[in-house]
């Protein structure tokens, strides 16, 4: 049975790719990179394997895909560009992931067939040549999907800049065709009196329908987001959900979102949304023979030189917002549930709500049938509904409050048991919404591994809840050190016992779970009177996920773990093994938000997406400014092609460091 599920596993993940790489490949590969692109077939899949400047300007109308191979972070010389003119005659997919750009643009020029284009995980600094530092057009009828994805963009602009977007998107030609799809997770640092942060432009009768959300947008001060319909008949359906709008410094004020409409449809939804100093709140206006529609709901809005400014003949539905402090309102009358009060928010740099911010539980959590296509996180890429005191409810503003995340140290010898004494977990038993990772050397204090298979159960004496090692025979060494999270979305947690003897795995046949491969789990192991004194790890197979034991050992009826599940994001996301990123029984990650921030709580589960089983239990520790994933029996490889399931709370990573976005995605 055993070798049976191995083998299924394998199959399950074995992939067949038309793939090439750059510098060294085959064939044209084996030249420029320019002459590698144009010289590739169409659909062609090229990683980018080299940490030396790439000293080319690439222009190209060949349909290929440029990701930087794992463990490489491929950079272009200051002022070089990526320029694609996609003129294909069948539809193709192209994705440009994980390089770094200095002064330089990643363009997209659309003119033939259905396309798909992802652009994500990119560096984009210190453009200010007035061109965007990613631009997309749309110049045909066919339909155009864009996913724009954890990208870094910084750009500065003159005061004579024409209307252009450190992003920005722009269907100039085509009476039919769609430009679908999300701007989601983005970094984005505009400068200058002119700057626009995200710019939406329609000049055609076509569709543009976009989710505009979870990015952090610093600076715009003709627009965060823009949204402009020019010309044309066509209709723009955007939603805006869980961005931070924020000044860039004193020098460069904010705007939030702007929709300027002097043609056609503009439908806008704005759902929970956080904007701060901005010289614009929300800003609508429409020309004659125009229509703009817009529901605002569950937004801060605080500190700007107009709140909230619609023009004569906008139909704005609002209510649950709050808003603070902003010097003229035009047009705006409050709907019966808005708060006028300080939102009590960590700073004006930092809109994330205090313990005791009136914005806790105080949106509409119906506003989301607005925006039901849109991811459902916050701006910290957190799931939206969280609890704090009772059911999951929404707050208003761009972050959920409700996530706890401290470490444990264990202050006894000689013991397998660590009892963990914490105001946020004492007395509150069943927490299914429990979950720990061994950490060495929390936030450079000293500690020791433990080499064992950690779990948690509930002492109903001492009413609190205790870390032990299922191997009863192994004591947690004296100062060893544990992450603990309490996870405020409770919706996406629960508590699941294997029932199935004789096989290695059990399976999570959850609503929720079933039918999506590309969740982040995180599984911790609990007690209910039955030991796995083995190492763990999930894997999705059939329509299902599963939880098996890594060293392929039948687990035990009555094997008990807590489980959560969470949407793909910035703080949340799979980390695979390769050659540039391990070294013996270590493997580094590679985030903005954990990169030099020994401070940071993160949360670690094993995953078989590989078809590689690690047979260890796993720690985390903070070397030479990165985060590592260790294996903490002693002598044990990590594996090429081992994958990791990482969590983290960039709440708890801004208050213990303040650092955000200081280096590029993974």
């Amino acid at each position: 049975m055993k070798k049976f599920i191995t083998l299924l596993l394998f199959l399950m993940i074995s992939q067949s790719w038309a793939f090439n790489f750059w510098p060294g490949g085959s064939g044209p590969c084996a030249a420029t990179l320019q002459t590698c692109i144009d010289d590739s077939p169409e659909g062609e899949l090229i990683e980018i394997r080299t940490n030396n400047p790439i000293k080319e300007n690439i222009f190209t109308n060949n349909a290929v895909s440029l990701i930087a191979g794992a463990g490489y972070k491929p950079t272009f010389s200051a002022g070089r560009g990526l320029f694609f003119a996609l003129n294909t005659a069948v539809s193709r997919s192209i994705t440009i992931r994980g390089l770094k750009l200095l002064g330089g643009t990643i363009s997209i020029n659309h003119l033939g067939a259905s396309n798909t284009v992802v652009i994500e995980n990119n560096l984009v600094l210190d453009n200010n040549n007035d061109f965007p530092g990613i631009s997309i057009i749309s110049s045909s009828n066919a339909d155009l999907s864009l996913k724009m994805n954890y990208n870094i963009v910084n750009n500065t602009f003159s005061d004579d800049t024409d209307q252009v977007g450190a992003i920005s998107v722009r269907k100039l030609n085509g009476d039919f065709g769609r430009i679908t799809g999300q701007i989601y997770g983005n970094e984005i640092k505009s400068a200058g009196a002119e700057s626009i942060g995200v710019f939406l432009s329609d000049e055609t009768d076509g569709l543009i329908d976009l989710n505009i959300t979870g990015n952090e947008i610093y600076g715009g001060a003709q627009g965060g987001l823009l949204i402009n319909r020019v010309s044309g008949l066509g209709v723009m359906d955007i939603d805006v959900t869980s961005n931070s709008f924020y000044k860039l410094n004193v020098q460069y004020p904010s705007s939030g979102v702007h929709v300027v409409n002097e043609s056609g449809i503009s439908n806008v939804d704005i759902v929970n949304n956080t904007m701060l100093d901005g010289l614009n709140g929300i800003l609508a206006s429409e020309s004659i023979g125009s229509s703009v529609t817009m529901n605002v709901f569950n937004n801060i809005v605080a500190y700007a030189n107009t709140g909230f400014n619609f023009g004569i003949g906008v139909e704005v539905e609002n209510d649950y917002n709050l808003y603070h402090a902003n010097a003229v309102y035009n047009n705006y009358v409050p709907g019966p549930n808005s708060l006028q009060t300080d939102p009590l928010i960590k700073n004006r740099s930092n809109g994330r709500l205090k313990l005791n911010s009136p914005a806790i539980n105080a949106g509409n959590a119906g506003s989301f049938f607005f925006v039901a296509d849109a991811p459902l996180v916050d701006a910290d890429g957190t799931f939206r509904f969280k609890s704090v005191f009772g059911p999951e409810q929404v707050d208003i503003g761009a972050y959920e409050f409700g996530d706890v995340n401290f470490w444990h140290r264990q202050s006894e010898s000689g013991t397998h048991l660590s009892t963990v004494d914490n105001i946020n977990t004492n007395g509150l038993f069943p927490l299914d919404n429990l979950f720990v990772t061994s950490v060495f050397n929390p936030e450079q204090t000293g500690g020791v591994i433990n080499n064992a298979n950690e779990g948690i159960f509930y002492d109903n004496i001492q009413n609190k809840w205790v870390i032990f090692n299922q191997e009863n025979e192994i004591d947690i060494n004296f100062s060893a050190a544990f992450n603990v999270s309490k996870l405020g979305s409770v919706s996406r947690t629960f508590r699941h016992e294997n029932t199935s003897g004789g096989i290695n795995s059990t399976e999570l046949d959850r609503t929720g779970l079933n039918g999506n491969s590309d969740l982040i789990l995180q599984v911790t192991q609990t007690w209910n009177g039955v030991n796995n004194r083995h190492p763990v790890a999930v894997i999705y197979f059939a329509g299902k996920w599963r939880i098996a034991n890594t060293d392929l050992a039948d687990m035990p009826v009555g094997a008990v773990f807590n489980v959560f599940y969470h949407p793909q994001s910035k703080s949340a996301w799979e980390h695979i093994v390769v050659e540039g990123n391990s070294s013996g029984g270590v493997t580094e990650l590679d985030h903005p938000l954990l990169n030099g921030v020994p401070c940071a709580q993160l949360q670690v589960t094993q995953s078989a997406s590989q078809g590689v089983f690690n047979d260890s239990p796993i720690g985390v520790s903070f070397f030479a400014n990165r985060w590592r994933v260790f294996n903490q029996k002693p002598g044990v490889p990590m594996p090429l092609n081992a994958a990791f399931h990482v969590l983290i709370n960039p709440e708890q990573i801004a208050e213990c460091n303040d650092l955000i976005f200081k280096d590029g995605f993974e």
